[in-house]
């Protein structure tokens, strides 16, 4: 539990890199298209890149002290804390998107049109998409009006709830981490841009769209979960349909996040070189002065060189690289050798080793 806090932490830092980069760098381009995917593979990526962990021998000599237990004094309530906040957000959630089933499975089936299904509900002031399902007020869909129809079905068929399903859960698992309410909104955003430039695409005319958007501003939103029609950030809305076409190139800025991944990952890959505990392990790289890999037999030994076996070797043992698990008594001592080349005894001082051996002449 210990090192999925720590990975919640690491998650958390991308995140809010992340969400400031885009912001900083995307978020006023005109490129809806190419932002939403950029936004679902930032999104995945910071969950993803603190799991990898590249070879290296970069690791860095660090001396560590812990308690008894070998664990923050803090730590249990701060899993209490963590698992406390999870659960709330989870339920408030699934409540949510129960109401949302509500409103579909009570309303009255109107039609299929374009691929989705069209619900009358009287549950409802403003129409709003969910998965396949496009709500529309009484009113509104005797009005048929084009615009909302556009826009509400652009949600839906371009799979905005599936964003939004993604965004939901990392603001559960992270529920702790402000940015990604910003990173919510920002999905939120770019659904209304995709769905706006079609609903102008089409051939409806830009400024009564525009007054139409502004004359329902102040809709309420109570269900999350759903597309509403009139979202906050009207002011962006209008602001980038009247905004000229981007320039091709600057889609090149997304190269900053590449960047920012590969820092992370070299980072994240040299770790503090730390002593093991009783039940932890150690590893590290075989090789001779010119870097061959050599293969060897690794046991851990007692003071006095009285060997108690080998406890697991890496299961990729002919690339050089070894692995013990369950070292009963950091005190111990590591014992390699290998045919032709000195036997070495190492304290066990550290957690990865990079060790050079020596021929016997």
């Amino acid at each position: 539990m210990e090192a999925f806090l720590v990975y919640l932490v690491k998650v958390a830092i991308l995140t809010a890199v992340f969400c400031i980069l885009y912001r900083l760098l995307l978020s006023r381009l005109t490129f809806h298209g190419f932002n939403r995917v950029v936004l679902i593979c930032v999104s995945l990526l910071a969950f993803v890149l603190p799991l990898i962990h590249l070879p290296n021998r970069g690791q860095v000599p660090f001396a560590w002290n812990s308690n008894a237990n070998g664990t923050c004094p803090l730590f249990g309530l701060f899993c209490w804390l963590y698992a406390a906040g999870f659960l709330v957000l989870l339920v408030r959630k699934v409540l949510s998107v129960s109401d949302v089933a509500k409103i579909i499975r009570d309303g009255r089936y109107a039609t299929r049109r374009e691929g989705c299904d069209v619900i009358e509900s009287d549950s409802v002031m403003q129409p709003f998409n969910w998965m396949k399902f496009v709500v529309m007020p009484h009113e509104w869909l005797r009005a048929e009006s084009a615009e909302v129809w556009r826009h509400e079905s652009q949600h839906a068929r371009k799979g905005h709830s599936l964003d939004l399903i993604l965004a939901d859960i990392i603001c559960i698992v992270q529920w702790f981490n402000p940015f990604v309410i910003l990173l919510r909104k920002d999905f939120e955003l770019i659904h209304e841009f995709e769905a706006d430039k079609a609903v102008i695409d089409s051939g409806v005319d830009a400024d009564e769209y525009k007054l139409m958007l502004i004359k329902a501003v102040a809709s309420n939103r109570k269900l999350s979960p759903a597309s509403w029609l009139m979202q906050s950030g009207l002011k962006k809305r209008i602001d980038m349909m009247d905004a000229q076409p981007s320039a091709w190139l600057k889609r090149l800025r997304v190269l900053w996040m590449v960047a920012v991944s590969a820092v992370f990952l070299m980072g994240n890959s040299v770790q503090a070189n730390v002593a093991p505990k009783a039940g932890g392990r150690i590893s590290g790289h075989i090789h001779d002065s010119r870097g061959k890999v050599i293969r060897t037999k690794v046991t851990v030994t007692e003071r006095d060189i009285v060997r108690r076996g080998l406890h697991f070797t890496s299961m990729d043992n002919a690339d050089g690289y070894f692995e013990l698990f369950q070292i009963d008594d950091p005190s111990d001592s590591l014992f390699i050798e290998a045919d032709g080349y000195r036997t070495l005894i190492l304290p066990l001082d550290r957690s990865t080793y990079d060790i050079t051996m020596v021929p016997i002449k």
